[in-house]
């Protein structure tokens, strides 16, 4: 079982050392596409902020939360191209 800070973002080579440091066998990875973040889920996400906007318009705390929401699409708009996410498929040495 490996955990791996979600904050610390590292390079591909430096999560496959993870992997052999375990002991674990690596079957394969890929890094996720740009396309599957816009569309599946940036798509879906950008639109629930909109509604929820609509229906909390004029509560403070709502807009806030909402805000914060946006922002982690934003971020993900303006530096995307310098991140990614890294999909690994292990397994247990036999």
């Amino acid at each position: 079982f490996i955990v791996v800070n979600a904050d610390v973002i590292t390079t591909i080579d430096e999560n496959l050392a993870l992997v052999k440091q375990a002991g674990l066998s690596l079957c394969g990875h890929f890094v996720l596409p740009p396309r599957d973040w816009l569309v599946n889920f940036y798509g879906p996400y950008l639109e629930r902020i909109a509604q929820l906007r609509d229906t909390y318009a004029g509560d403070a705390h709502a807009t806030s939360v909402l805000d914060e929401l946006f922002h982690d699409f934003d971020v993900y708009r303006r530096y995307g191209h310098e991140f990614g996410y890294l999909m690994m498929v292990m397994r247990r040495p036999q």
